[in-house]
């Protein structure tokens, strides 16, 4: 049973990284063109701080996920691993409420 949990978390971890990493580089290449009464706008991710601040997230997101695969199950490496689970989304919404204070 450890084996299978092990394995769904594995792949379940590998699928986040993936798609984290995956809207880093779409949200980092993305331009946006629009014509606003005959004034041309341009919109990149890096006008905005709140976007700024989820890029980088997202781009952290991935490295932290497969950091986690190599911790071994049981040691208190991954007590801690378990905690931060719980308390680094916590942080990031906080912060994203902030961001979007500006």
């Amino acid at each position: 049973m450890a084996k299978v949990h092990r394995l769904i978390n594995a792949v379940l971890r590998l699928a986040a990284a993936g798609a984290a990493a995956a809207a880093a580089v779409v949200m980092v290449t993305s331009r946006g063109t629009t014509s606003f009464f005959g004034i041309q706008m341009e919109a990149k991710y890096s006008y905005t701080p709140s976007f700024i601040f989820f890029m980088v997230a997202y781009a952290v997101a991935p490295a932290y996920s497969l950091l986690v695969l190599v911790v071994p199950a049981g040691s208190a490496l991954y007590r801690l691993v378990l905690t931060t689970d719980v308390v680094l989304p916590q942080c990031f919404l906080l912060l994203s409420y902030y961001y979007r204070a500006f």
